[in-house]
């Protein structure tokens, strides 16, 4: 029985392995099943989404800089499960980020064996919510952009050392690398990764004539997608707003709001706060990278690819110098599978599971070995430690993959105290603006605009109310860059964007919103310093045809604070 068990245990067994790892996906997302949205980005994906279900195109008919593919995806969701449908948006969510570990388990095993493959998927299956609960559970960007990546990673190291449809899994490598850069600029990072992994070295396993026709199948893959998005655009007419929001707005007005030297001194600092819960990932990967920068080993060789892979996606993630946690995983798949090997390092050091081998059976590597293979012998070569230093180091791992699940968990689950209901009212997000969306909702129709002064977007997306202008978010307006220029003494005005306040009057006069939500009061976003009264156009519009019709409260520590204030316009 004993011995049967530890069949099941073993790192190798992916009968055990993959359902562990997709049963720590479901403890650590499900809870978070009934929140509508987690962070102010999923307000934004969601009316965005919802404009282009009502016939509008991002850019042109509401504003935001971010690439289009997640925005489409969110749309496709709402298709199918109905408008504004977050729930299955999580759905989603847990049956991506399962993927994504499946291909990590793919990687690992073609690299390696199942071993290292089952050990990478458990790694991402923790560590995938390891930091702030708002941004690892949420359905940004980079959860998305990460299953593109990993996809192509894979379809490179099963396409790049074989023969057997080579230029076919090539060519989509590149494709899921264009559909990784429309889903966050970032994602050619990882492209460039592969590129130097073959510049280095990856040519010379015996097939030096390979790495040219790779890197010419992988571009095309790559620059298809892009071209198929500019193409779409130009056919609606909307592909100058495109050009301008994801290329002119960022390198002139967005990206040069922190100076590149102190994007370069952040790139430093701003990984530490990921240390608390990370600390076990990081160190694993870093002892792996150590090994292979002591072996030399820039040839063939996939913990290569992957240690490339990880410093690339590392200045992708530090690259505008912002630094919020949710960048960094970009990062998180190479991290998993150099960790996965540095796992299983330490399983065989410790002498774990070996007694299942015949004792004294010699390490043999398989032979035809595809050149990128890594493999470990499989008994160590010094004599393991003492069991005191075993249990040591066993309380210590799984201290550093406990605690991440742990923390992501509601407060009442881990107190014990909950009657295990999915569904947390908001984990992170003030819930105050649920009350607001319920207001509007029973107060107007359908067919009903309003427009939200601030940085709040979730409103439109939970009253389920079209936004009167394309400005969902103000920061055109103000001339406010998110956390950088937020100092209540920072003049933001040379950041307005010529003629956005002659935009947005044009476009209220005519859409004539039945609602004006004011966010300055409760200083979400530090948008407190930008009152409704500092700009007179909007003011005296507000004054004329608008009416104080509620003042939404906060509660707090100090009692009830104004929080939202809005305005209902004029019977005419």
């Amino acid at each position: 029985m004993g011995s049967r068990l530890l069949h099941i245990l073993h790192p190798a067994n992916e009968r055990f392995w993959i359902p562990l790892a997709a049963g720590i996906i479901l403890v650590s997302r499900l809870p978070y099943v009934n929140v509508f949205c987690l962070n102010m980005d999923e307000g934004i994906m969601g009316v965005m989404a919802n404009t282009i279900l009502d016939g509008g195109l991002p850019y042109r008919d509401a504003w935001n800089h971010h690439p289009p593919l997640v925005y489409y995806l969110y749309a496709a969701v709402f298709a199918v499960a109905g408008r504004g449908n977050m729930v299955a948006i999580r759905l989603v969510t847990i049956g991506w980020v399962m993927a994504t570990a499946w291909i990590l388990q793919r990687i690992g095993r073609e690299s390696s064996d199942s071993e290292v493959g089952n050990l990478a998927a458990f790694l991402y299956a923790i560590f995938s919510v390891a930091f702030l609960r708002m941004d690892a559970l949420a359905t940004d960007a980079e959860i998305v952009m990460l299953l593109f990546t990993s996809g192509a990673v894979y379809l490179f190291l099963t396409g790049h050392f074989s023969s057997d449809r080579r230029r076919r899994r090539i060519f989509l490598a590149g494709f899921c690398l264009g559909a990784a850069f429309l889903a966050k600029p970032q994602g050619a990072m990882d492209a460039a990764a592969i590129g130097a992994f073959l510049l280095l070295g990856g040519w010379r396993g015996g097939r030096s004539g390979r790495w040219k026709e790779t890197l010419i199948f992988m571009s095309a893959g790559f620059v298809l997608p892009t071209l198929g998005v500019l193409a779409y655009f130009a056919f609606r007419g909307a592909l100058d707003d495109l050009i301008f929001l994801t290329v002119t707005y960022n390198l002139k007005i967005y990206g040069p709001a922190i100076p590149l030297q102190k994007q370069a001194a952040l790139a430093l600092v701003n990984p530490l706060p990921l240390l608390p819960l990370n600390w076990l990932l990081w160190g694993l990967a870093l002892f792996r990278i150590g090994h292979v920068l002591h072996r030399r080993t820039f040839w063939p060789r996939s913990d290569s690819l992957f240690f490339l892979w990880a410093f690339f996606a590392f200045i992708g993630a530090s690259m505008g110098g912002r630094g919020f946690g949710h960048y960094y995983l970009q990062m998180l798949p190479p991290l998993c599978l150099l960790g996965a090997f540095s796992l299983k390092w330490i399983r065989q050091r410790l002498g774990v599971f070996t007694h299942l081998k015949k004792q004294g059976e010699p390490y043999i590597p398989p032979r035809h070995m595809p050149p990128h293979r890594v493999t470990w012998p499989q008994r160590a070569q010094n004599p393991r430690p003492g069991k005191a230093v075993r249990i040591l180091l066993a309380c210590i791992l799984a201290a550093g993959m406990v605690a991440p699940v742990v923390n992501v968990l509601p407060a009442s689950i881990r107190q014990l105290s909950a009657s295990y209901v999915i569904g947390d009212p908001s984990p992170d997000l003030d819930p105050t603006y649920l009350e607001l969306a319920r207001y509007i909702r029973q107060n107007s129709r359908e067919d009903h605009r309003i427009f939200v002064w601030g940085f709040q977007p979730i409103i439109y997306a939970a009253s389920g109310r079209r936004p009167a202008s394309k400005f969902i978010i103000c920061h055109a307006l103000t001339g406010q860059i998110p956390w950088v220029n937020i100092d209540p003494d920072t003049d933001t005005s040379p950041w307005i964007l010529p003629g956005s306040w002659k935009l947005l009057m044009e476009e209220l006069e005519a859409t004539k919103p039945l609602f004006i939500v004011d966010t300055s009061p409760g200083n979400y976003a530090a948008y407190g310093k930008y009152p409704i009264q500092r700009y007179l156009r909007l003011y005296w519009f507000i004054k004329r045809h608008y009416v104080l019709d509620r003042v939404i409260f906060r509660e707090g520590g100090r009692g009830k604070r104004p929080y939202y204030h809005v305005y209902r316009r004029l019977t005419s």
